[in-house]
């Protein structure tokens, strides 16, 4: 397909964009879309994009998708109190309609404007940054909890059916057409081992016990755009992969980018690790969204993930349930005057040698209407209990 360069001015004139274009250039270090960095003569900035033919074979399903996703976090971001202008890409309509224009090879052209004030990071730096990153994540999980996820394509069909993926290994290691099974026997062998961990999160699926979410499959720390004075993460970008999956997902590629410090195409695994800090860090925030979910503000999460956290870290795996009238039926609380809402947060939870099939608890919203108690608390189960 022909540089995308070539069809840059088409694309330009194709969206209304309320100015001249003063300037533009190669923008970012994503190596799928050609992205362009435009600026108006009335100093208003944009994101051009050529959508990657290669990757992606139906545009039209692809802006499907992120029109959707797109618009329907706006929307909730306005219902609660968020920045719908910045929390979200808002995408432009062509002058004839549409969210994306074709150029004369057929390359999909789209736009958006660029997100001002914000800043985006290949490496997770310090672990608050990683964190930022965990709770920008957790967030936009929880805004698109209501989204019908079974409309979404499949932009990458079977992107993480890890079933398929075990089988195609299979095969091309039967075949071994060049000849390099030898070289990698032991990495082979490794995997074989764990055929039955290939099964465990889509049986889950299957059987309902793991709900089918909005997940983006592409969590990487440089997929946030995080706030220049704040820190914090503004904007989540990269939406091409944003098909229906599971959120446990979307977890792991974020620890697997994110909590080791070499690159993903390193040729000398010496120097892949994992750093438990890094994921201590943002797994706390990941917990920090749960609990913002159930009520609590960020400082009263923070106190309440600073008490327990250092108590369920060394631990392999933990079960955590947060109670509701099996807690407060059996703890009457009665405070003078009586607050025009109270909520009353109760942790139960048990260490764990092995992961556990459960279905993801829903959590109730809580609205903060006047005079608010909040009260929070946990309870590690007996061993007479776990059993």
């Amino acid at each position: 397909m022909p540089n995308a360069d070539a069809y840059l001015h088409d694309a330009f004139a194709a969206f209304e964009l309320g100015a001249p274009v003063a300037g533009t250039k190669r923008f970012g270090q994503g190596h799928i879309n050609d992205t362009y960095l435009v600026e108006t003569q009335a100093s208003r900035r944009f994101i051009f994009q050529r959508i990657s033919p290669v990757a992606f074979k139906r545009p039209d399903q692809l802006m499907e998708n992120v029109v959707g996703i797109t618009e329907y976090l706006s929307r909730e971001l306005e219902k609660t109190g968020g920045d719908a202008r910045r929390g979200t890409l808002r995408f432009l309509r062509t002058r004839e309609g549409g969210y994306y224009y074709t150029d004369p090879d057929g390359g999909a052209w789209r736009a958006y404007p660029f997100v001002e004030g914000t800043v985006c990071y290949e490496t997770a730096e310090t672990p608050e940054l990683f964190a930022a990153s965990g709770r920008a994540f957790g967030r936009f999980q929880r805004l698109l909890q209501g989204y019908p996820a079974q409309t979404l394509y499949e932009t990458i069909p079977r992107f993480h059916d890890t079933e398929d993926r075990l089988a195609k290994l299979k095969a091309a290691a039967e075949a071994d057409p060049l000849g390099r099974k030898a070289g990698c026997q032991a990495e082979i062998s490794f995997i074989l081992a764990r055929e039955a961990d290939c099964s465990v999160a889509l049986q889950a699926l299957r059987e309902g016990r793991l709900p089918l979410r909005v997940t983006h499959n592409d969590t990487k720390l440089n997929n946030v755009l995080m706030d220049e004075k704040t820190g914090e993460g503004v904007c989540i970008v990269d939406l091409d992969t944003v098909m229906p999956g599971l959120s446990i997902n979307d977890f792991g590629d974020s620890i697997r980018f994110g909590a080791n410090h070499s690159a993903e195409d390193e040729t000398d695994l010496s120097k892949v690790n994992l750093d438990v800090d890094l994921f201590a860090a943002y797994t706390a925030a990941f917990l920090e969204d749960a609990l913002s979910r159930l009520g609590l503000t960020r400082r009263e999460a923070n106190e309440f993930i600073v008490y327990w956290l250092p108590r369920m870290e060394p631990n392999p795996y933990n079960l955590i349930s947060f109670q509701s009238a099996a807690y407060t039926d059996h703890a009457r609380l009665t405070v003078t005057p009586e607050p025009d809402s109270l909520l009353r947060v109760f942790m139960a939870w048990k260490p764990l040698e092995a992961p556990a099939d459960l279905p993801a608890q829903e959590l109730p919203p809580f609205k903060r209407t006047g005079f608010t108690v909040v009260e929070w608390g946990g309870a590690e189960l007996s061993a007479e209990n776990r059993k």
